[in-house]
């Protein structure tokens, strides 16, 4: 199994619950450049929860003429991770899509925080999408323009084209190194894929908004004029802001994720 082929679950992952992650503010400020990983404090202590969703121990095994490599330790995976995502991405400059260093640590952090109030923008994997969200209408009565979804098309776009199946094996594969990161973070007593799990089931269930999205300005961002798409998670957010077809697209996609990453024991069992 050539490492290229772990690249798959990492940018769908990414791509299907991160694809709309944009700055909300409207540019007035110049934005600061912010490096390593924030703090987390870990949770009180708890007695171990149980496992939802378990990883198969079996998993794809590579041809006899490209024996497996041992996984790198977390710390020191950067740079495989970085030659694979070259080797998959030939021709594409990987520093205008992803931030390599810290990359698991990063993903798991992302994909934790999407439930919450809050994403620390600074430190996920995913670089922002290109240009200043873009409003429309009056000033005091501004919308979200639908030029605006048209920016995130090529993360949608790059979601689709994802072999759902191939990229479940790779995830099992690999899935040590992402449990050692949410562990490091601060859940020793908690599984990850029964949070990612989690957070599908939390996107899923964002609402879907027909008709204009109207916007309050509040200093240097904009904020939804309902008070109950503002009171939203970031990822839910994350789902109207992208445009209702976006949406859709992706809501498709993580359908697919969950399948695949929830029954895995019977798929495999079946191979």
């Amino acid at each position: 199994m050539k490492n290229s082929k772990f690249t798959v679950i990492i940018i769908a992952l990414i791509a299907a619950l991160a694809a709309g992650v944009v700055y909300w503010k409207t540019r007035m400020q110049p934005q600061e450049q912010v490096t390593g990983l924030p703090e987390i404090v870990p949770p009180q202590p708890r007695t171990e929860e149980p496992i939802q969703f378990p990883v198969p121990e079996k998993t794809l095994q590579a041809p006899a003429a490209e024996p497996e490599k041992p996984l790198p330790p977390l710390m020191k995976s950067d740079q495989t991770i970085g030659e694979a995502l070259a080797e998959l991405l030939e021709g594409i400059d990987l520093q205008k899509l992803l931030h390599l260093d810290n990359f698991i640590p990063r993903f798991v952090l992302m994909i934790d925080t999407l439930p919450h109030q809050n994403v620390p923008i600074a430190h996920i994997p995913v670089r922002l999408a290109k240009g200043s969200f873009q409003v429309s209408g009056e000033e005091g009565d501004e919308v979200i323009d639908p030029a605006n979804y048209r920016r995130y098309r090529p993360y949608i776009a790059l979601a689709e084209k994802i072999d759902v199946t191939r990229a479940t094996d790779i995830y099992f594969r690999f899935y040590p190194l992402f449990q050692e990161a949410y562990e490091k973070m601060g859940y020793p007593s908690r599984y990850f894929n029964d949070r990612v799990v989690e957070v599908i089931d939390h996107l899923l269930a964002a609402p879907e908004v027909d008709g204009p999205i109207r916007l309050n300005k509040h200093i240097t961002r904009y904020q939804f004029a309902d008070s109950r798409l503002e009171a939203l998670s970031a990822g839910q957010k994350i789902m109207i802001r992208i445009g209702p077809a976006n949406a859709m697209a992706i809501k498709t996609k993580l359908r697919d994720l969950r399948i695949a990453v929830t029954q895995g024991d019977r798929q495999h069992g079946e191979k």
